[in-house]
């Protein structure tokens, strides 16, 4: 019998970008790491400006994440959140289905999504 080797858990940073905020996933996202991506995405959000979701460096992403990522953008009127989910990806495979016609705003990098600075 072979072990399956778990993968590493992932890691939520947030950064200071100007007066917006950065919060980044890196590695493998699940149920668990959901209060903190919560959590990270709810501070981000209460400092006002705009939030940059960058999914970069995410390898997985469960719906449980991808649903709460979501959540967050539709809280906000007018919308202030930004995605960065390259095409292809695990992540923006999920992300494409659960919010695929909606007008999200994704985009293939960081720097394009940074690049995008208007509210609304």
């Amino acid at each position: 019998m072979t072990d399956v080797p778990t993968p590493p858990p992932g890691r939520v940073t947030i950064e200071r970008y100007g007066d917006a905020r950065i919060v980044s996933l890196h590695g493998d996202h699940d149920v668990a790491s959901e209060p903190l991506v919560r959590d990270l995405l709810a501070e981000a959000r209460g400092a006002g400006g705009l939030v940059f979701v960058d999914l970069t460096a995410a390898t997985f992403i469960d719906s449980t994440i991808a649903v709460s990522l979501f959540e967050a953008y539709l809280a906000d009127r007018p919308p202030r959140l930004r995605f960065a989910i390259p095409a292809g990806t695990p992540p923006r495979v999920i992300f494409d289905r659960i919010a695929g016609a909606t007008g999200l705003p994704i985009y293939e990098s960081l720097e394009d999504a940074l690049a995008d600075r208007a509210v609304g």
